[in-house]
């Protein structure tokens, strides 16, 4: 398998698991120093007790420059 087929595969993967452990999310933030203007930032919460899943989740949003953190 290339490295297209792979990140591809990795990707099928993660939705597959985010469908069934995961949460998805819109939060809302209203500036008072930018005016009352709102900000709507996008969330995908997955929760789960294997470390080993969530190692990998995260290592694949890291391929694709999205940022992630463990709570």
């Amino acid at each position: 398998m290339d490295n297209q087929q792979e990140r591809s595969a990795d990707l099928h993967w993660l939705a597959g698991i985010l469908e069934g452990e995961g949460c998805f999310s819109l939060d809302y933030n209203q500036s008072k120093q930018r005016r009352g203007r709102i900000q709507i930032l996008p969330r995908i919460v997955l929760t789960n007790t294997d470390e080993t899943m969530i190692e990998e989740a995260l290592r694949i949003c890291h391929q694709h420059q999205t940022d992630g953190f463990v709570h």
